[in-house]
């Protein structure tokens, strides 16, 4: 369990480092859920509910999967949803509520 655990951590960080749309994520402590990208690499979708967006590591999984749809997320802790616009906000199709 701890191997697997480091495994997955280990997986992030070198997502993370081979992508630089997550390096200013990462300055801010959040790294995208890599475990979804296989699921999310085989969707067709029009759009994406992010709900409970937290620091918006799914719709960062979303974005890293190459999902090009709106992504609309909610999330009501303030500070969870500051977390999230900074890694989110600015983007085009990617909204907060």
């Amino acid at each position: 369990m701890a191997s697997s655990l480091l495994a997955l951590r280990l997986f992030k960080i070198m997502t993370m480092v081979r992508h630089p749309v997550c390096w200013r994520a990462a300055c801010l402590g959040v790294a995208p859920a890599i475990e979804h990208l296989p699921a999310l690499r085989g969707l067709s979708v029009d759009g994406v509910i992010d709900v409970g967006g937290n620091r918006g590591q799914f719709t960062f999984a979303c974005r890293l999967a190459g999902l090009n749809v709106p992504i609309v997320a909610f999330e009501p802790i303030p500070a969870e949803a500051a977390k999230y616009r900074g890694v989110h906000g600015g983007v085009p199709g990617i909204t907060l509520i």
